[in-house]
């Protein structure tokens, strides 16, 4: 009752196998270029911007602590 009642022999169809493998090469591909051109977009001005101002107020804020505390 244990076994797999799926597989014939314990060895999966060598089709199935190929066509699992280029799928996933195909998928593979797919996301490479999509991730690949997600990061040759640049970061918008607006972010970059927000960023920076972000920054700013962190190093200010840093500045504040150490010069109360000294």
């Amino acid at each position: 009752m244990s076994e797999d009642k799926n597989r014939s022999g314990g060895r999966p169809d060598p089709a199935l196998v190929q066509r699992t493998r280029k799928q996933q090469e195909t998928l593979g591909a797919g996301l490479r270029h999509m991730f690949d051109s997600v990061v040759d977009e640049g970061v918008p001005d607006a972010f970059a911007d927000l960023l920076d101002r972000l920054e700013q107020s962190e190093s200010d804020r840093t500045t504040e602590k150490g010069d109360g505390h000294e």
